[in-house]
């Protein structure tokens, strides 16, 4: 759905062979705006904040950003591994991909160029979401890891990560040591909750 809940974007699949359409459905008129198909394979769908992109990741190596109202490509991104979820900024700017290979990737949709490799995770990446504002991103993997990217703005990241089996903060770009106070506001209160579920968790272990 779209950040002003005005349009939700889904795949329909139909057929034997399971063929795969994009739709993105006006919630207030009722009306599909966009209707496209025949695809084999799907993997994820994202809108930003007012519904008039839409990113599709396709399995071979390929995520689509949309134009919805006009109908058309606005952008191709080619990977070098198959990609497994998509998540666009608030602003329809940038749109993140995961893939098959634990890699995250941040794409600057106006010039097609990746603007940071994301790397950490050792298994297949299964979701990505990006913050509104695109100063943030979170990924989780089939190792079962959690990890919390702060997006700078000059094409550096910073690594908070989480691991399911315990918290771990790490703060670090690429092996730089750095200071709490770069983190923004919203990454700070994500792991703040974070810590409070695992002393929870650890809370109730001990009954």
């Amino acid at each position: 759905m779209s950040g002003d809940g005005r349009r939700v974007a889904w795949v329909r699949v139909t057929g034997m062979l399971c063929n795969k359409t994009l739709q993105v459905l006006n919630l207030e008129t009722d009306e599909c705006q966009l209707d496209k198909g025949d695809w084999c394979i799907i993997n994820d769908v994202s809108l930003s904040g007012d519904g008039k992109r839409v990113a599709v990741g396709i399995e071979f190596r390929t995520v689509q950003v949309w134009n919805v109202e006009k109908q058309k490509i606005l952008q191709e991104l080619k990977h070098s591994q198959d990609v497994t979820c998509v998540s666009m900024s608030g602003d329809g700017k940038m749109v993140a991909s995961g893939t098959e290979y634990g890699r995250v990737l941040v794409w600057d949709i106006a010039t097609g160029t990746c603007r940071q490799e994301l790397i950490g995770h050792l298994e297949t990446v299964t979701s990505v979401s990006m913050s509104g504002d695109g100063k943030s991103l979170v990924s989780s993997a089939n190792d079962g890891s959690i990890k919390i990217w702060s997006l700078s703005e000059d094409g550096g990241c910073w690594l908070l990560q989480h691991d399911l089996s315990s918290f771990e903060r790490s703060l670090q770009c690429f092996g730089a040591e750095v200071q709490e106070e770069v983190l923004t506001d919203d990454v700070k209160w994500i792991l703040e909750k974070m810590k409070e579920d695992d002393e929870r968790s650890e809370g109730m272990s001990e009954f």
